[in-house]
């Protein structure tokens, strides 16, 4: 899956995709988001850090989550979603999916 992952676990709920690099890491958010409908948010903690030579080590975190509508389902939108999108109907059907979602009402 992209590049360089380190390990992939399966976890309940999701797969967690380890990597050496934060470049990578951030490869494999970018590559999500440019093929998928999905939002994602990052978070960092302090793992150690030397005081003498001023140097800090991170751990990084890359929060994926991929929107969970399929081609052909019927989608009931909140009713600020509706208004938003010019009074569009609350129920619609996603007719595709790429990094947009697609939906038609009657």
């Amino acid at each position: 899956m992209h590049k360089d992952p380190m390990t992939i676990k399966e976890m309940e709920g999701g797969i967690n995709f380890y990597y050496q690099a934060k470049n990578n890491a951030r490869k494999m958010v970018d590559f999500l988001m440019a093929v998928i409908p999905c939002q994602y948010k990052t978070s960092q903690e302090l793992v150690s850090h030397d005081i003498q030579s001023n140097i800090f080590n991170y751990k990084y975190t890359f929060f994926v989550e991929i929107t969970r509508i399929c081609k052909d389902e019927v989608v009931c939108l909140p009713i600020s979603v509706s208004r938003y999108l010019n009074h569009m109907s609350q129920v619609a059907i996603c007719t595709r999916i790429s990094d947009n979602i697609h939906l038609m009402t009657r």
